[in-house]
């Protein structure tokens, strides 16, 4: 008979070899790189605040399933809370076993935590958490875009889906960048940017300042104090998230910012990365109370400055009322979802008051741009 059990260390090869099937079409570049991260992120629960991953074994003992999770301490209302962070989770036959991933998130959703949350549920996951009594957050499931440089973007995003456009890419690159560049000078001797942004040349570094991760750490709480619930995390903690988000082979370097206002007062803080195709992705952007509307232009002008071809990252509710007039377009590829047995901690979410995605979420490990 099938089983639902906590997953171990000596769960590691059989998961491995699970995600590259499920997701990496039975590819097993970097396993041994990719078994040892599986085994630090999901399989130590005595590390992870309690919080363990599942795995379905089959009657003959095959792991033929997965559902990986992690902690995130939270406060609500001066209430220390334990969430679990809904990461990976693959069947390798779904079809052969229709039930094995409702099976693995029932077993999930009632576990010890007081919350749990996902980022990136894809519809068929995100059924199954609504079906279990899960609440899908709106306000936080919308990925947004601002192209910069817009025959560049439209290359990019379309090389991403096509071969044939990816083989050709050095090629038609320079034509996309002479085109971008015609865009802007004609518009700057018109008087006016078709980007609603300032001019480049006008555009300094100084509003978008490179921080140390104490510094950081500092801003991070400032910007995070309103929420409820919000997170709790230690020093060594964020520490320990920042390391993970830096290694990103695929998506370029991370940098860690400061973000100041009028009167060079820090008014916010960004973390980001920007690779060789000079996409701007915003992992986590906070501000200070009424301090919004000032920190998306600074780093809208200061990715126009840099010559990044386009800016994108996962919303916040506190900056939905700003992206209006900005040129900025959504996109939905997964959807952020809550699930508690108090419902004024799901209360909180639907209204927008409590913090998730970001380092409350899954875009910082290293399944997610890296290994």
């Amino acid at each position: 008979m099938s089983n639902i059990r906590t997953a171990v260390p000596g769960d590691a090869d059989a998961v491995a070899r699970l995600f590259c099937d499920v997701f990496r079409n039975g590819s097993s570049a970097d396993e041994d790189q990719l078994r040892a991260y599986l085994e630090k992120l999901y399989l130590h629960p005595e590390d992870n605040g309690g919080i363990g991953s599942l795995v379905h074994e089959t009657s003959s003992g095959d792991i033929s399933g997965f559902l990986g999770g992690y902690a995130a301490p939270m406060v609500f209302e001066n209430r220390r809370l334990l969430a679990a962070i809904c990461g990976s989770f693959m069947v390798k036959d779904p079809k052969a076993e229709p039930l094995t991933a409702p099976r693995l998130m029932k077993a999930f959703l009632n576990g010890p935590q007081d919350l749990s949350l996902s980022e990136t549920a894809s519809e068929v996951s995100h059924t199954m958490w609504t079906k279990l009594g899960g609440i899908t957050l709106p306000d936080y499931s919308w990925t947004w875009h601002r192209s910069l440089r817009p025959t560049n973007y439209l290359l990019i995003v379309s090389a991403a889906r096509s071969n044939l456009l990816k083989a050709a890419f050095p090629v038609i690159k320079p034509v996309t960048n002479f085109l971008d560049s015609s865009l802007l000078k004609r518009n700057a001797h018109a008087g006016k940017s078709w980007l609603a942004l300032g001019q480049p040349e006008n555009q300094s570094a100084e509003l978008v300042a490179p921080i140390d991760h104490s510094t950081f750490i500092g801003l991070f709480e400032k910007c995070t104090d309103r929420f409820s619930p919000r997170p709790a995390f230690d020093k060594t903690q964020l520490l320990q998230l920042l390391d993970d988000s830096k290694q990103k082979s695929k998506i370029g370097p991370m940098e860690v910012a400061k973000i100041n206002g009028k009167r060079n007062e820090p008014i916010g803080t960004l973390i980001y990365h920007k690779g060789h195709d000079r996409v701007l992705r915003v992992l986590q952007m906070l501000s200070l109370p009424k301090a919004e509307s000032q920190v998306l232009e600074a780093v809208l002008n200061y990715a126009n400055w840099s010559g990044a071809v386009a800016v994108t990252g996962r919303t916040q509710p506190n900056f939905i009322p700003e992206i209006l007039g900005r040129r900025i377009f959504l996109s939905n590829h997964n959807a952020t979802v809550v699930h508690s047995r108090d419902p004024e901690i799901v209360a909180a979410y639907i209204r927008g008051k409590g913090f998730a995605n970001g380092l409350v979420g899954e875009y910082w490990n290293r399944l997610n741009g890296d290994i």
